[in-house]
């Protein structure tokens, strides 16, 4: 174990500075383009054909799987099923840079979910937990960062 010179003993940043940082960080940072790339998060492709072809993961965050025959697939967590097209899902994920994204696979039909996790460490209830869309849609945490007036750029 090597010693960091008491690099234990700093305080961390506060949150008002964080709040700082968190505001100037602009909005398609932690809406549809991280939740484009919940694709990389799913397994490697090993080429074995199933009921849901692998789907297709759009710029906006929606999740769509190609036209096929058989039922429409599965609800996924934080989505909602378009009106028109019952193999079309857009986002209904509130903006949260401390949340932690990944996808898992049905590996019998292909049908895919999304898991988010909680990184919060101010909201107990959810911290370090799995989380639908509807609690960070009611996060106290993040409407107070919404709420918070939004700082000069320096």
């Amino acid at each position: 174990m090597s010693d960091c010179g008491g690099c234990n003993d700093k305080p961390g940043p506060s949150q008002a500075a964080i709040d700082r940082i968190l505001s100037k960080i602009p909005t398609s940072v932690h809406a549809g383009v991280s939740l484009k790339n919940l694709g990389f998060t799913l397994p490697p492709d090993d080429g074995l054909v199933r009921l849901y072809p692998r789907p297709k993961f759009h710029e906006d965050g929606s999740i769509e799987y190609t036209n096929g025959g058989g039922a429409p697939p599965p609800e996924i967590n934080g989505y909602k099923r378009d009106a028109h097209n019952p193999r079309l899902f857009h986002p209904i994920w509130p903006e949260c840079v401390m949340r932690m994204q990944g996808t898992k696979m049905d590996r019998k039909t292909g049908a895919i979910d999304v898991v988010m996790v909680c990184n919060h460490p101010e909201v107990k209830d959810h911290f370090m937990k799995n989380v639908p869309a509807d609690a960070c849609v009611g996060c106290p945490s993040r409407k107070a960062q919404q709420n918070s007036p939004a700082q000069p750029r320096g």
